[in-house]
């Protein structure tokens, strides 16, 4: 680790910026899949692992087609579809929403 770099990154006002916006996106990030799994842990009074897979599973799919395609869009588009279809695909027989033909 270079120490000289990493100080004369902290002293410039873009780095502050951009470590602490970067801090505050995972930080929102992390609340909204622990309030997530609150809620419905609340609700149902069962913790569902499945919907900490699924929010995985899209997560890597659109970092697959992003390094593939270069595309920010396409990446998450495809992340976006290949969750719902896995999502429906595995929820049993005809969930609402989803038909033969999502999958």
């Amino acid at each position: 680790m270079d120490l000289d770099a990493l100080l004369d990154c902290v002293t410039t006002s873009s780095c502050v910026v951009t470590q602490t916006t970067s801090g505050l996106i995972v930080g929102m990030l992390l609340f909204l899949v622990a309030a997530g799994l609150t809620l419905i842990f609340g609700v149902l009074k069962i913790v569902n692992f499945a919907h900490g897979t699924f929010y995985m599973l899209g997560a890597y799919l659109a970092y697959t087609v992003f390094q593939i395609t270069g595309s920010y869009i396409l990446g998450v588009l495809g992340g976006g579809s290949a969750w719902r279809c896995s999502a429906c695909c595995s929820s049993g027989p005809d969930p609402p929403g989803c038909t033969a033909q999502t999958c």
